[in-house]
């Protein structure tokens, strides 16, 4: 039921190369500098990119848990990256109204906004997880 060492292997790799590309689509889509700022020194950053990373992780096991065939897991992953990037724009005019999450985050190293950007999005992404089905 759980697949042999190979397969096994073979979706470790594709999780880590998921991980790693959703890193940069963060750093890209999301919040831009957030790694050179991480590279700085900057704790905030690093705690909303640790929430993104980990609600990513929890949408990729349930795309690759629940899909039937390959080709749904990019589909699940990408319908889950909109919403997110939705999510994101909400966030940027309902938590700080007039502010920015990049300039929160980046520049002024807000850790309060940081933990609610973490925790937001991993709330979103279980919900997403529990309502949307293959």
């Amino acid at each position: 039921p759980y697949g042999g060492l190979v397969e096994n292997l073979c979706w470790f790799v594709a999780g880590q190369m998921v991980l790693i590309a959703l890193a940069y689509c963060y750093d890209y889509a999301f919040v831009l500098g957030a790694r050179s700022a991480i590279y700085g020194g900057n704790t905030a950053c690093a705690v909303a990119l640790g929430g993104f990373l980990l609600a990513g992780g929890i949408a990729l096991h349930d795309a690759a848990s629940r899909a039937k065939e390959i080709w749904e897991v990019p589909v699940y992953l990408a319908t889950w990256l909109v919403v997110m990037f939705v999510v994101e724009l909400a966030l940027n005019y309902l938590i700080i109204p007039g502010h920015r999450i990049r300039k929160e985050l980046v520049q002024d190293n807000n850790w309060g906004i940081g933990v609610v950007s973490a925790a937001v999005t991993v709330a979103v992404t279980l919900g997403f997880t529990s309502l949307v089905s293959f």
